[in-house]
């Protein structure tokens, strides 16, 4: 994946900690979030024209810079996840807490809409 003479992704996270330290590997997270965060703010700029027209050469490069910061943002992730001492299978457990919870929320909305338009729950 990496050329013949290249780590693995385990070991390229666990070095690049090593060599560039903790705090400037939270500093880089806060800003690929930041760019994150901007990519998907120029995404709600032209949210309407996507429901209407085809998509612009702006709006694929809109799209294309997400996909870059999600992938920075993941590596991101990954080293926050080695320098704490994470485990995915913790991410994997708070995730499926959240995503019940979400799950409850959606189920609570649409009982309120259905009582708020006299339908049978």
């Amino acid at each position: 994946m990496f050329g013949e003479n290249a780590f693995t992704y385990k070991e390229i996270i666990k070095k690049t900690i090593y060599y560039f330290g903790h705090t400037l590997q939270k500093v880089v997270a806060i800003e690929e979030l930041s760019e994150l965060q901007k990519a998907l703010t120029k995404s709600i700029r032209y949210e309407e024209t996507r429901k209407t027209e085809a998509y612009t050469n702006k709006e694929i490069r809109i799209r294309e810079d997400i996909i870059e910061e999600l992938a920075d943002v993941q590596i991101c992730i990954d080293q926050i996840m080695e320098m704490f001492e994470i485990d995915a299978d913790e991410i994997a457990e708070e995730k499926a807490n959240k995503i019940k919870r979400l799950n409850d929320r959606i189920n609570a909305l649409i009982q309120e809409a259905k009582a708020a338009n006299g339908l049978d729950l």
